[in-house]
């Protein structure tokens, strides 16, 4: 069935998909951790929302063995590096360019759904576990990582103290696209989760100044708009 992409987000993913896999190696830990987690020892079917170059799903195929593993993303860009990257695996391996809260799969079609570093980016998160919810067949595991209030606080830091300041959107992005832990829990609750396990990681990335806004490009350029008047932002945050 037609999809319709995310515009924005989209757009950016697709420009920074070449990218993506060698600057996020966090991101790659923090998956392959979520899957070690998990209290399974097999699966037979896991879908990775937004699954980008393939972080999770390279994950779950080492640790999880899954006879089929199916990869959405909104960004035609990322999903072709995520076909590369998945090309070899022993699992069978597909994927669909769709949005995060409407996939074009039938009800329970897995035994594991699994979302790392993407609820943050999506606006209606209620909607977007409720079509985990859907995908997941009874008694179904669903694995989440998030930004916790305070991750890239650095790089904040350094949005507020930008003079002249920032426009407001980029002084939302802190508030806007990081998750306490009681909001989360919240959020799972209301979806009709049961709550297995649950914890936050503190740790302090060292790293020059142009990495860290490399990152953040490569990441959320979708939610930091270059202002017309102030083409160099980028490079005063710097």
């Amino acid at each position: 069935m037609p999809v319709a992409r995310p515009p924005a987000a989209a757009a950016t993913y697709d420009a920074s998909a070449r990218s993506y896999a060698g600057a996020l190696s966090v991101n790659s830990a923090a998956a392959r951790r979520l899957i070690a987690s998990l209290p399974l020892t097999r699966v037979d079917t896991v879908i990775d929302l937004g699954c980008g170059t393939g972080f999770a799903s390279l994950a779950a195929i080492d640790l999880l063995t899954p006879a089929d593993v199916v990869g959405v993303d909104a960004s035609a860009e990322m999903l072709g590096r995520y076909r590369e990257a998945t090309r070899t695996s022993r699992a069978r391996v597909r994927s669909l360019e769709a949005p995060v809260g409407a996939v074009p799969l039938p009800d329970g079609a897995a035994d594991l759904v699994v979302a790392t570093m993407v609820l943050q980016w999506v606006d209606d998160r209620r909607a977007a576990l409720a079509e985990a919810a859907r995908l997941l067949a009874r008694g179904g595991w669903l694995g989440l990582v998030v930004p916790a209030i305070g991750t890239d606080a650095e790089f904040h830091d350094a949005v507020r103290g930008l003079e002249p300041s920032a426009p407001e959107p980029w002084l939302a992005v802190e508030s806007s696209r990081t998750i306490s832990p009681e909001t989360l829990l919240g959020l799972l609750t209301e979806s009709g989760f049961d709550v297995h396990d649950w914890w936050v990681e503190e740790r302090q990335r060292i790293a020059p100044p142009r990495r860290l806004v490399e990152r953040m490009q490569l990441v959320g350029a979708h939610v930091f708009p270059v202002p017309g008047d102030d083409p160099g932002i980028w490079h005063r945050v710097e």
